[in-house]
C-alpha cells in the first residue's frame, strides 16, 4: 500500500467498519495501528508465486452484512459442539469481551509484520471465534465451512481465532468455497 494509499484517506472507513460492528475502543485501536503499519509495509515476496494480479488490497465497502449466530451454527458440523463456544466477533465482543480480549492479545493478528496481517486487521469485515474449554477432548472433527457469495461487492477480510485451553484437543477441518463462481471476488482470511 506504500505510496498508493494513505492512513488519512482510509481512517474514516476504519472507524465506520468498527462502528457497524459495535467494537470496543481497544479493538478500534488495533485497527488504527494496523492501518498505520499497512501504509509502511510492502507486499511479501513469495518464491515461485506471483500474486501481483490478485485483488488482495481492495478496500471494503462499509455496507457490511451481519452474520447471525444461526448462520454460523449452520456452517458448523459436529455432534459434540455443545461445550464449544462458537461466536462471530460481534457476538463475542458483546457476550464474552474480557475472555476474548485476553485471548486476542496473544494472537498474531496484532503483530503487523507483513502487509497481509496489517491490511486484514485494519479492514476486518468479520471474524469467527472458536473456544475449546479446559480438559475437553472433542472426539469428532469440527468442520467450519465458509461460503462466499461472489455476487456481493464487499471484499471479505476475515479472522478465524481458534483457541484450545490446556489439556483439551480438537480436530478442525476448514472448508472455503464460493457460489456464483463466474464472478470474481476477493477474500483475505487469517486463521
Amino acid at each position: 500500500m506504500k505510496n498508493t494509499n494513505s492512513f488519512i484517506t482510509h481512517k474514516n472507513t476504519i472507524e465506520q467498519l468498527s462502528l457497524k460492528s459495535n467494537e470496543p475502543g481497544w479493538f478500534l485501536e488495533y485497527r488504527m495501528e494496523a492501518l498505520k503499519a499497512a501504509d509502511e509495509l510492502e507486499p511479501s515476496q513469495i518464491e515461485r508465486l506471483d500474486y501481483t494480479s490478485w485483488n488482495l488490497w481492495e478496500i471494503p465497502n462499509v455496507q457490511i452484512e451481519d452474520l447471525s449466530k444461526d448462520e454460523i451454527q449452520n456452517q458448523i458440523q459436529s455432534s459434540s459442539t455443545e461445550d464449544i463456544m462458537i461466536l462471530d466477533f460481534k457476538q463475542v465482543l458483546k457476550e464474552q469481551e474480557e475472555l476474548f480480549k485476553k485471548i486476542y492479545n496473544k494472537t498474531t493478528f496484532i503483530q503487523f509484520k507483513d502487509l497481509f496481517s496489517a491490511f486484514t486487521m485494519a479492514f476486518l469485515t468479520d471474524g469467527l471465534f472458536v473456544y475449546i474449554p479446559k480438559n475437553l477432548q472433542v472426539k469428532e472433527p469440527l468442520e467450519l465451512s465458509f461460503i462466499q457469495n461472489n455476487k456481493t461487492e464487499n471484499t471479505v477480510n476475515r479472522q478465524v481465532l481458534i483457541y484450545a485451553e490446556p489439556h483439551s484437543s480438537v480436530e478442525i477441518i476448514e472448508k472455503y468455497s464460493s457460489i456464483e463462481n463466474d464472478q470474481e471476488a476477493s477474500a483475505n482470511i487469517h486463521v
